[in-house]
């Protein structure tokens, strides 16, 4: 930072600051560091003390230390006078770098990732994204809820037609099964959308949803008649989300908890 002056504000009335000398650094190289505002010209708008003379602050003689902060975080210092003293107060901006401690404590720099590739169509009022990434099925599920909406839900059978037209003509390598947002309840037989949505439509095999010894989560085939099928929820698949929802859904709440 180039200059030699600090300025110092202090918002709103009646406020007191205990000031002590400034010391004001150059950018030697070669040399020892040392205080280069020493007996320079100095001034002030305004002051009570008939001794507070601006120059007094940098008149030397005077012993400086350098302080630690040791990682406290905030906006104000304080200075305490060990005798009677009159003091020009004003607020103090703190310049500083972390020590090689602390840098070492901060956590890993989080470097901004690349959306994976993805194909949409629009679909009754929807947006359906096909993510090329491959997520288990809870990853699947929040990383829907985050950049979108929720995973897909397939209420009809012409939206499973175009479903299954964005699936054939994909140019994404997929996966042989494509995440939806399909769950079972756990020791029932009965499967749920987690948008909300009402189960109105189905494509099961035979027309016959898995029982309750099925794997709790499902997704759509890419085979030829892209049915549906349960699956093991860590299996790594593609995924469909979906932008929006009716009027008068309610997402099913989901919490993913550590092992």
């Amino acid at each position: 930072m180039d200059g030699r002056f600090v300025n110092v504000i202090i918002p709103g009335a009646g406020k007191t600051l205990a000031l002590c000398e400034v010391e004001v650094y150059g950018t030697l190289k070669v040399e020892a560091e040392h205080n280069v505002a020493l007996h320079k010209p100095t001034h002030q708008s305004w002051g009570l003390s008939l001794f507070g003379w601006p120059h007094h602050a940098v008149g030397g003689g005077v012993t400086s230390y350098t302080l630690d902060c040791s990682g406290v975080e905030g906006r104000y210092l304080a200075v305490v006078l060990p005798v009677f003293g009159i003091l020009t107060m004003c607020e103090v901006d703190v310049f500083a770098s972390l020590t090689a401690e602390a840098l070492a404590a901060l956590p890993p720099t989080v470097i901004p990732t690349v959306p994976p590739p993805s194909e949409s169509v629009f679909l009754n009022g929807r947006s359906v994204i096909l993510v090329g990434e491959q997520l288990c099925w809870s990853d699947a599920l929040f990383f829907c809820r985050r950049n979108h909406w929720d995973l897909l839900t397939v209420r009809s059978q012409d939206e499973q037609n175009e479903l299954e037209l964005l699936l054939s003509a994909s140019a994404l390598p997929l996966t042989g099964h494509v995440w939806l947002g399909l769950r079972r309840y756990e020791m029932q037989d009965t499967w749920f959308w987690v948008s909300g949505d009402a189960m109105r439509f189905t494509k099961w095999p035979l027309d016959v949803a898995p029982d309750l010894f099925s794997q709790p989560c499902a997704g759509v085939a890419r085979g030829e008649h892209f049915e549906w099928a349960d699956k093991p929820c860590d299996g790594h698949f593609n995924f469909l989300c979906q932008s929006g929802a009716d009027w008068g859904s309610q997402r099913v709440y989901y919490a993913s908890l550590p092992e």
